[in-house]
């Protein structure tokens, strides 16, 4: 009984030794993975904010779009106030298809 423990533990000794053996070996391998992965993080957060800096740029560009078409459209009722506005939600909502 007490030759198969020793055995037994003699194999599990062997087996650590290999694995804390291959663990040095490939720490070089672990170190430059982990480096890439902070450059990867770091520049996938710089990418970040710049199409957060790039979609507010374009909904300002949007909402300008939107109140200069709101203020041609006001300009043309006030000017022909008897004429539908053809451009208005109502009109366009039904020559839409539903």
């Amino acid at each position: 009984m007490e030759a198969v423990i020793e055995k037994e533990c003699s194999a599990l000794g062997g087996l650590f030794q290999t694995i804390i053996s291959d663990m040095k070996g490939s720490y070089p391998v672990w170190e430059d993975f982990i480096n890439k992965a902070g450059k990867l993080q770091s520049q996938l957060r710089t990418t970040v904010v710049a199409a957060a800096a790039f979609l507010d740029a374009f909904q300002k560009v949007a909402d300008m779009a939107t109140n200069t078409r709101e203020h041609i459209l006001y300009k043309r009722s006030s000017v022909n106030p008897g004429m539908p506005n053809l451009y208005s939600s109502s009109v366009l909502s039904s020559a839409l298809p539903d």
